[in-house]
């Protein structure tokens, strides 16, 4: 038996409970990222763990080693908070990542970059949801979607390794650092601000690292920071302030929203860390720690649900504890995944 197959079979039971929990539901559940945290216990380099999530997804009916797109999206959320989880931060204080980078990174495992970014932006631009939710990605394609054995090239890995370094700025609402967002899309947003010179937007580049996107001129002009250059919050900042051409950040997540400073958007002293907001949840909220450390390991386990008051839409959990709403969760922008993680609304 290879390697995939033994996967499989060791992932099988894992998988089944999975996909009972995550196939009816409609909301964020903590017994699955609960199951995703304890399956991945044992795999200690991230960069190898691209076959484990494979193994863990369910495969589309008749493809033997397909995933739908359908429930890419839905696992690649989960992977990403067990991501946060091994990182050893709250969970419940997290931006999630909307539908808009879901569909993305469904188009860029299928596809490969420049092919996945063509099928991403006709997709966005026709609103065809069920187009995403179709596409199968199979595991030749996945593999090297998850990490190439290098930073300077996109995958998944190498952007979270970024995020995860870049956190203070990556981790708030509304956008400042997009990542998720392909070249013509970017190129959409900065052409309708032309006559805002110094309108920038970062996102993440097929190179690795950051790509730049800026109004300069008159017109828009791309700029590319490798991911060995960006190590830290501090780090990214030191290039943007020496940078005199930056001046204010495109919410891309919210079209036709005034630019901000960067001043304000990426200030130089570290921001409060005490609450992030979750896609507009006001400051009042209240929140309790799902999450707590346990052993020497570094791994967070949920401890009790997460209770969020505030704007009419977000809900409490259950009263056992144990099921978040996703509204909780994720930002809100442009109606994305109003309702269900498998909404085709």
């Amino acid at each position: 038996m290879d390697v995939r197959s033994q996967l499989e079979l060791h992932y099988t039971q894992q998988r089944e409970r999975l996909f009972a929990i995550l196939g009816p539901a409609a909301q964020l559940s903590l017994p699955a990222l609960d199951l995703i945290v304890a399956s991945f216990r044992n795999v200690t380099d991230l960069t190898e763990l691209g076959p484990h999530c494979w193994a863990i997804m369910p495969k589309t009916d008749g493809i033997e080693y397909g995933v739908s797109g359908l429930h890419f999206k839905v696992y690649m959320q989960y992977i990403y908070f067990f991501m946060i989880a091994r990182s050893q931060r709250s969970i419940e204080r997290v931006r999630c990542l909307d539908f808009s980078e879901l569909a993305f990174l469904t188009c860029i495992a299928a596809f490969g970059w420049d092919r996945g970014v063509k099928e991403f932006e006709a997709a966005s631009s026709a609103l065809d949801v069920e187009k995403i939710n179709r596409i199968v990605i199979t595991r030749d394609r996945f593999i090297p979607f998850w990490y190439e054995g290098t930073d300077d090239k996109f995958s998944f890995y190498a952007a979270w390794k970024l995020i995860d370094q870049l956190w203070e700025v990556w981790d708030v609402v509304p956008v400042r650092l997009h990542g998720f967002v392909s070249p013509a899309i970017s190129e959409i947003q900065l052409r309708a601000r032309l006559v805002q010179p110094g309108s920038f937007l970062f996102r993440f580049s097929s190179r690795g690292g950051l790509a730049v996107d800026l109004v300069r001129h008159g017109r828009v002009e791309k700029m590319h920071w490798r991911a060995g250059e960006l190590t830290s919050a501090a780090a990214f900042k030191k290039k943007l302030y020496e940078n005199k051409d930056l001046i204010a950040v495109v919410d891309a997540s919210r079209p036709g929203t005034p630019t901000l400073e960067k001043e304000k958007a990426f200030p130089l002293q570290p921001r409060d860390r005490s609450y992030i907001t979750h896609g507009g949840v006001p400051e009042s909220a209240t929140t309790d720690n799902p999450y707590e450390v346990v052993g020497g390991d570094g791994y967070m386990v949920p401890r009790r649900g997460i209770s969020v008051s505030g704007e009419e839409g977000y809900e409490n959990v259950t009263p056992d504890g144990r099921v978040l709403s996703m509204s909780a969760f994720i930002p809100m922008s442009g109606g994305s995944f109003a309702g269900s993680l498998y909404s085709n609304e």
